[in-house]
């Protein structure tokens, strides 16, 4: 994926992580929430379709990925 932040962007984040986690949480749910970014299985229960049909969809959707678990979008 082509790199979107700066290095100062990205020294920035680091920062507040180190300085204020709880903030730089609640700050990632918001981001999450306004994604609308939801797990596999999740969307799969949404969507009435078994979780491999939607992890083999998800390959190819634009997501997030957190300690090797894929989110895509809810409503895809």
């Amino acid at each position: 994926m082509n790199q979107k932040l700066t290095p100062q962007e990205i020294n920035k984040i680091q920062n507040l992580c180190f300085e204020n986690p709880a903030k730089a949480c609640a700050i990632a749910q918001i981001i999450i929430d306004t994604c609308q970014v939801a797990s596999c299985s999740t969307v799969a229960s949404i969507k009435r379709k078994s979780k491999r049909t939607i992890q083999y969809q998800a390959k190819r959707i634009t997501g997030i990925k957190i300690e090797n678990r894929k989110f895509i979008p809810a409503f895809f």
